[in-house]
This record gives C-alpha cells, structure tokens and sequence, in this order.
C-alpha cells in the first residue's frame, strides 16, 4: 500500500493541507514527529458501479518521519456521517481497507487525473495540424508527438469497446463503471474542480512546467522535461515571434484551452520553448510513465472490481477473500490490463525524426537522443520508466 500509493503515480495525489474533518479524525496523530500526508480519493466515489460492485472515496493518512524515509501508513478514512479512522492495527477492517483505498485511487486516476493527460491538449492537437506550415520549426516540433492521439481519444469517448464505455459484452471490459454514464461523472468533477476538495481537485488550468509532487516521481519526470526543453530551445533559439501564423495558432491554442498564455506572452522571452516543451513532454514522457508504473501494479492487488463493501467500523468480521471477485471478475480485469493499461508502444521517443533541414537542428536531434539515453541510465531517482517504453505521443 505504502509503496504505491506514494512512491509510484499516485504520489501526485499527496498533499500536506489537512481541514478540519483531517484533523478531528486524526486525534492524537496530529502532533507525532515527521511529516503528515493525505491522499484524498474522493472522487472516486462519483463512478456508478455495475450491479454487485462497490466503490467508496476514502481518504488516506501517511507519515514520512525522515524526509529520505518511506512513508508509514497512519490510517484510511471512509466519507460517512460519523467518520471514523480505520488504522493498520485494527486487523481485518485495516485489510479491507486497503483494498478499497487501491480501488479508489486507480478510479481517481483513471477517470480523473490520467484523462487530463489526454483530452484538453486534443484542441493543440487539431489546432496545430490546421494552422501550422509543416516546414514552420513548431509544426516539425510539434507533429511527431500528434500522433494517434486525436483518433484514440474520439475512439475512448464514442467507441463502445472502449474501456470508458465498459461494454460487457466484451471480454476485455475489466472495470466497475456502469457503461460511460457511471465514469463521467468522475471525469467532469476533476476538470472543473470539486468544491472542498479544491486541494486535490482543483480544476485543470493549463501549465507549461511541471508539477511538483511529495516523492521522486514529479523528480524522475522533471528530469525529461529538462531535457526536452534544452532541445526545444536549440531549435527554437531564432523562431519569429511576431509571424503572423504563429501568433494565429497561439491565439486560437488560447481559445480553446483554459489558462493557456495570453497573447502577448508569446512575445515574452522563453514562452514558446516552455509551450512546445510541455506539449511534446506530456504527450510522451507524462503519459508513457503513467502507463507503465499503473500497469506494473500486480494484477490481483490492483482490483479493478470489489464486491464487498468499505469497513464502518473498527471491528468487523473476518473476512472471506473469495468473495472480493468472481473468476469472470479477474479474467476481465487480467484483460484489460493487458488491452487498456499496459504501454503498447508504436513509435518511441528514442526513434522519433523531426525532419530538420538545417546541420544545426539535425545535430540538436542527435544530441537530444544521447541526453536521453543517458538520462535513462542514471536519473538519480527512481527509474518509473525504462525509456524503451516510453513512446513520441498518446499512441495506446
């Protein structure tokens, strides 16, 4: 639990800011030495399960006593009328717990934090392939990192094979969503925000660096963004800011995409390279990873289904196992890891070939695929990703 729920993706769910049900739930907890971390899933609790099927958004305590250190589970809180804390000692409640608290972050993030990866940069997508002259250096920046994205995520929307639509009649349909109507609710409540969950869920606002996290994660993934953005601003060091067709595709990328830079930011010093850095670093590397450490989960911890319901009390019975799933349940999550979760990679990021005409820009490739594969073999944090699996764009 400790090891996924902080030292993998879903360490981008880990705050410090504790409100006041944080603090009355965690009594004495409150003031014990180290650092005190929620992780708040509450928007899991929004999917509509299929029938049998139970999903909560609890939230989760951890402590880190050493900032080096792992962090130590303090507790799992179940949203109800008189919450209480379930807590590592309380025995068969604690094991419940934990299943549910996997669950719901793999919700939180699949049909909450992961879909921001994909749609609100479909429009930059579109935009760029519409307004841009393939031989401008954004376009040929910006293309090898398009691709497949905008056909994959219409295909996830209004396919019904999709895992989104979650169609039964496939067996490869592994998740607990009652058709698309059960997961979009989720979906809409991490774009635009959830009223007193504003810490974790505060709305997508467009961003052109990354954003930091509580463990080496965010670390492991600024380290790419560094990379590609030495490269972008190679290629970019002498781009007209002031071309017509350029501001075009800005200005429209503006209307389009909440918070993007107003206008005349893109005659600010840097912005471009910033821009087309995060694009090209979302579309691969953000992504890819995700992929990877969701899909490296083991299968039967990752319960994608659970037929028993949360823990509303310390004590409960003792639990029989066999009832968390069904054979069809685990043939159906085992298949949809495999289909939907796990990279499946086309074209990868040490492959891609930007089509650069000048001596300068083609040496600026080459050396960008060396930064990389250097990169790739001493981060200096955690490797979340081999590079191998990372791919150029939003391709699976």
């Amino acid at each position: 639990l400790v090891h996924w729920l902080t030292e993998s993706l879903f360490s981008r769910f880990m705050t410090t800011d504790l409100n006041d049900v944080d603090r009355f739930v965690l009594e004495k907890e409150i003031n014990k030495e180290g650092t005190l971390y929620k992780q708040d899933f509450f928007v899991a609790s929004l999917v509509k399960t299929l029938p049998g099927q139970f999903i909560s958004g609890p939230t989760v305590y951890m402590r880190r006593s050493k900032e080096s250190g792992r962090c130590q589970p303090v507790g799992i809180m179940f949203p109800n009328d008189n919450p209480i804390l379930i807590r590592p000692c309380d025995g068969e409640a604690w094991e419940l717990a934990k299943h549910h608290a996997i669950l719901a972050v793999s919700y939180a993030g699949l049909f909450g934090t992961h879909p921001l990866i994909h749609f609100p940069v479909d429009a930059i997508n579109a935009i760029s392939k519409s307004c841009l002259n393939p031989e401008n250096p954004v376009s040929k920046l910006l293309m090898p990192h398009l691709y497949k994205q905008l056909c994959l995520n219409f295909s996830l929307m209004f396919i019904n094979k999709s895992p989104l639509h979650n169609d039964q009649t496939y067996l490869f349909t592994g998740f607990t969503n009652n058709k698309a109507e059960g997961a979009l609710e989720t979906m809409k409540a991490v774009y635009n925000g959830v009223p007193d969950h504003e810490k974790t869920y505060p709305g997508f606002k467009w961003t052109s660096e990354p954003e930091k996290t509580h463990s080496d994660y965010g670390q492991f993934l600024e380290g790419y963004y560094n990379i590609i953005h030495r490269f972008v601003s190679v290629v970019l060091k002498d781009a007209n800011l002031e071309q017509p067709e350029l501001v075009f595709w800005w200005s429209e990328c503006g209307k389009h995409v909440r918070n993007f830079p107003k206008p005349s930011l893109l005659r600010k010093p840097g912005e471009l390279e910033k821009v087309v850095t995060y694009i090209i670093w979302n579309a691969s590397v953000v992504h890819s990873t995700d992929h990877y450490s969701f899909g490296h989960l083991p299968n039967l911890v990752e319960w994608l289904r659970l037929r028993v319901p949360y823990p509303n009390a310390r004590v409960i019975p003792k639990l029989d196992r066999s009832c968390f799933t069904t054979k069809e349940d685990r043939f159906r999550m085992f298949m949809t890891h495999r289909m939907h979760i796990t990279p499946n990679t086309i074209h990868k990021l040490t492959d891609v070939d930007y089509g650069f005409d000048s001596t300068e820009a083609q040496e600026a490739q080459k050396q960008f695929i060396l930064e990389l594969k250097n990169y790739d073999l001493k981060p200096g944090v955690t490797r979340h990703a081999p590079l191998d699996q990372i791919a150029t764009s939003i391709q699976f």
